[in-house]
């Protein structure tokens, strides 16, 4: 047809610098919560640190910050999505998944750590 797709492998982080083990429905538990606020936020922060990671997000009149376990290898880092994003990329993996991280600005890499990849971009924290 002519027709020719976007090379999704060059997208693909070779290395990463930090991995970071989760629970699935913890994370997608916790963005669900966020998302039934109903407020305008498009924007969570996850901050992964060694055993225990965390979500947060805030606006002008509401905070919110919940725990959940997590194994990092590598330094620990902030970083913010659209908590959508997260929950369209995790609601097809079970048990367990790997979010593969260069730095807070490059695209995560969630897999199952088979055959299961998916990218998701990260919203820039303005420090």
């Amino acid at each position: 047809m002519g027709v020719d797709f976007i090379d999704y492998n060059a997208l693909l982080p070779k290395e990463s610098k930090i991995e970071v083990t989760i629970d699935i429905s913890e994370v997608v538990s916790i963005c669900n919560k966020i998302l039934k606020f109903g407020l305008d936020s498009k924007l969570i922060r996850m901050n992964f640190k060694k055993n225990k990671s965390e979500i947060s997000f805030k606006t002008y009149d509401v905070e919110f910050k919940k725990s959940f376990k997590s194994n990092l290898q590598g330094e620990e880092i902030e970083m913010a999505f659209n908590p959508k994003y997260i929950v369209d990329a995790l609601k097809n993996y079970k048990g367990q998944a790997i979010l593969k991280i260069v730095d807070e600005i490059s695209p995560m890499l969630i897999t199952d750590g088979d055959k299961k990849k998916d990218l998701v971009l990260p919203i820039r924290l303005m420090r």
